[in-house]
């Protein structure tokens, strides 16, 4: 990650594909702190959307009442991806998914939050879904971004197709 951001207040996080481990540094006035590392589980991201951990982290970075996450990456290298293809039929994936409002039983605030639920979409995209030790699940929100990617340019191409009718 570089440092061509600016910002007054927050924490960049970062993984490391090839060690498996997490690192977060804090950014305060434009200073970028060094990287520390937090977690250097496999199943890291079931870390990072516990409550009880987010919670920890904002004590740790001292942001608030919630995590501020200013820049936040994904390796996504092309050398480290093998059987490289293009997502088909993405358009009729992505409507056979539900968007919800819902409240977070966790979320003594009540704020109102949008997103899936997990035993849907691992009817339509089952690898998208992981089983936490604990028996919930959670959606890896990052894997679906190649998919509504797909489905915009296969709208997109319908449009066009339309227009020129």
């Amino acid at each position: 990650m570089g440092n061509s951001w600016a910002s007054n207040y927050g924490f960049q996080l970062q993984h490391d594909f090839h060690n498996d481990a997490f690192g977060v540094r804090r950014v305060t006035n434009g200073t970028f702190y060094n990287w520390r590392e937090i977690l250097t589980s496999a199943n890291w991201t079931s870390y990072i959307t516990n409550n009880a951990y987010a919670n920890a982290m904002n004590q740790y970075l001292g942001t608030g009442n919630s995590p501020t996450f200013v820049d936040v990456t994904i390796s996504s290298d092309a050398n480290l991806k093998s059987n490289i293809k293009t997502v088909g039929n993405a358009l009729s994936l992505v409507e056979s998914l539900r968007g919800v409002e819902y409240t977070l039983n966790t979320d003594l605030s009540g704020r109102k939050r949008t997103g899936l639920i997990a035993q849907e979409v691992e009817l339509i995209l089952p690898d998208m879904v992981v089983d936490k030790a604990d028996g919930y699940k959670t959606v890896s929100y990052t894997d679906l971004i190649g998919v509504l990617v797909e489905a915009i340019k296969e709208l997109s191409q319908k449009v066009k197709n339309l227009e020129n009718k």
